[in-house]
């Protein structure tokens, strides 16, 4: 994501695009420092959305749908909140 310049991202915030192992997609990351009830807080304003979760160690960990098939590169930092959205294959 480019911003322009007098825009920025929060502080603690990130995001990166990144291809699909077959290359015909790409994988969203977008995450921030976790406070405590936020990650609840962003399920509920969203209508329980599923791209939320946190992240513990490499592993990505939705507060309501658990352990999520998804190994969380390590450009994400630990106990940060997630979204995460595929594209294509």
């Amino acid at each position: 994501m480019k911003l322009s310049s007098f825009e920025s991202l929060p502080i603690g915030a990130g995001n990166q695009v990144t291809a699909t192992a077959s290359g015909n997609g790409r994988i969203i990351y977008a995450w921030s420092t976790a406070f405590p009830g936020r990650p609840y807080a962003a399920i509920q304003l969203t209508g329980g959305d599923a791209s939320i979760g946190l992240v513990a160690s490499t592993q990505w960990i939705s507060p309501i749908y658990g352990v999520q098939a998804l190994t969380v590169p390590a450009f994400v930092p630990d106990g940060d909140i997630l979204s995460v959205v595929q594209t294509g294959s």
